[in-house]
């Protein structure tokens, strides 16, 4: 998990306008180590969006709840992402406080995929990073090609899966022809699951399920 996170994760969301994950689990701890990279996004004009399985049982829940329906006082965007760098690494109060910040200014959108049928889960962990323009990576890329990064996995959105665990990756950038299929399959997907399109699930953005 560490070698994912160092190698993988941390170098494509310095690199990233918008980030795009699937998660089965998300935990705190795992947005916390890279905060930095992740305002960096925000504070670039970026968006950060979240597809959760509904038995995730993680604080963002209660954070979720806390502010549907609350006439909490919006903070200016800057001192939100200011908030949130200072606290995600806290109390857990403090923690609540940071993410309740990131969902109000809608820097987090967050949705929850139900299975259609059956008893199973909804297990799927990938992760879409949108990559810059002005970005090492893309510098020689012509200006009209698609330029993002398709990473499946093993790993959740935790501190344990980017650190302490075993954990495996592959990576598919769009640029690069012998990997654009597969890039474009989990692109596509992202897509079906976000605005709720998928044959197999539904699709419940976070403010209607409380």
């Amino acid at each position: 998990g560490k070698e994912i996170f160092e190698n993988i994760h941390l170098p494509l969301l310095k690199s990233s306008r918008n980030f795009d994950r699937v998660t089965s689990f998300f935990s705190p701890k795992g947005f916390a180590k890279a905060i930095g990279e992740i305002s960096d996004i925000w504070k670039s004009g970026g968006k950060i969006r979240m597809i959760l399985s509904p038995q995730d049982s993680s604080v963002i829940y209660q954070a979720l709840e806390n502010i549907v329906g609350a006439e909490k006082k919006r903070l200016k965007l800057e001192e939100s992402i200011e908030l949130a760098i200072r606290n995600i690494k806290g109390t857990e109060p403090e923690i609540l406080c940071a993410l309740e910040e990131i969902l109000i200014n809608d820097l987090l959108q967050v949705a929850v995929i139900v299975p259609k049928s059956g008893q199973g889960l909804f297990h799927s962990k990938f992760s879409i990073y949108h990559i810059d323009d002005d970005s090492e990576y893309v510098k020689d890329i012509a200006p009209e090609v698609s330029k993002f990064v398709a990473v499946h996995g093993s790993f959740n959105e935790t501190g344990m899966a980017y650190s302490e665990n075993i954990e495996d990756a592959s990576t598919h950038r769009s640029w690069v022809s012998s990997e654009w299929d597969v890039a474009k399959v989990f692109k596509m997907r992202w897509d079906e699951l976000w605005n709720d399109l998928s044959s197999d699930s539904i699709s419940v953005p976070m403010t209607d399920v409380f």
